[in-house]
């Protein structure tokens, strides 16, 4: 018997906002952005989105019904001097994703919200700022 699970759903659901008919956001692409990815290639031009660690918790509500919670992290990655764009492509992100509905393809949606930011600078001065949902 397989589990139905939400966590590749979540993605997809998440993917399709970002890429509204195929294309990146065009908020997005005007910031600078290259595009939205699950895994990055060594050479990748920045500025650029990519999935973090994710983490799924079962929530079985009122035991009567199976039930997930998907806490998804997106790394908005930028080299542009200071935080300023990955700032603004987070609070685009948070337009497009935060108390907004998303059609999964087999589960039904509860709610998507913003569960907060971490700005960070690598040691090669890439600017990063992590958004949870």
């Amino acid at each position: 018997m397989s589990v139905q699970t939400l966590l590749g759903e979540a993605q997809a659901a998440v993917w399709g906002v970002l890429y509204p008919g195929g294309n990146l956001d065009s908020t997005l692409t005007a910031l600078g952005f290259q595009g939205v990815f699950d895994e990055v290639e060594e050479d990748q031009a920045f500025d650029y989105i990519s999935f973090g660690p994710t983490q799924e918790l079962p929530d079985p509500y009122l035991a009567k019904q199976r039930a997930y919670i998907v806490i998804l992290q997106l790394d908005i990655w930028s080299r542009k001097p200071g935080f300023k764009t990955a700032q603004q492509a987070l609070a685009r992100m948070n337009t497009l994703l935060d108390e907004q509905p998303l059609t999964l393809a087999t589960l039904k949606h509860n709610g998507t919200w913003y569960a907060g930011a971490q700005e960070l600078r690598d040691n090669d001065d890439r600017s990063r700022s992590i958004g949870r949902y």
